[in-house]
């Protein structure tokens, strides 16, 4: 995979989940990444993992000065920043994305989390218009798309990655509902 030879990126959060997929996709793609998050063991692993086109900072997205040297660090080791991919700290996506996430938002220890990806894949693939659950692949795979040079000519513009759930239900369900409710309004009538 290509797109983004040479590229510099910055990718937050990257020590689990969708950071971690993200960083390994963009280095397959060509891009000399930094990755950054709090968990120092995980994201120096990470690192390594990677090999040489990878290197991590510990970094706290809630100090604005970590965040500064974090990009004061990249811009030095690599001369400058092409993406940033702020992926520690937001709102969750609206559609069900596979992740660890689910387990620490119910309490579980960040490693006991990362186990739960299975589960929440099984649990979310009824739960929106596309049959099946999210993966961090997928939303990977949307920032190699806007961090590439094949979209300079997308400007200002929210990519959602939902499996379709922004838009509403199933066109066959919606229809179905239609269909018993003109039934109910004819019985009703006649």
């Amino acid at each position: 995979m290509a797109g983004l030879d040479g590229k510099v990126c910055i990718i937050t959060g990257a020590t689990s989940g969708i950071g971690w997929r993200t960083a390994e996709v963009f280095v397959a793609a060509g891009a000399r990444v930094v990755v950054a998050g709090r968990r120092e063991a995980e994201g120096r692993a990470s690192a390594d993992q990677l090999g040489a086109a990878c290197s991590f900072l510990r970094t706290a997205v809630t100090d604005e000065a970590q965040v500064r040297a974090l990009v004061d660090f990249t811009a030095a080791r690599h001369g400058r920043v092409d993406c940033l991919f702020n992926n520690a700290g937001g709102p969750a996506p609206p559609g069900g994305i596979a992740t660890g996430m689910f387990g620490k938002v119910a309490g579980l220890s960040a490693e006991t989390a990362e186990r739960t990806v299975e589960l929440a894949k099984a649990a979310l693939a009824g739960m929106q218009p596309v049959p099946r659950a999210g993966l961090a692949d997928d939303i990977a795979q949307a920032a190699v798309f806007l961090a590439s040079d094949h979209s300079t000519f997308v400007n200002g513009h929210d990519l959602v990655v939902d499996g379709g759930l922004i838009g509403g239900q199933r066109w066959s369900q919606q229809q179905e509902r239609l269909r018993a409710m003109r039934s109910a309004f004819l019985t009703q009538q006649g």
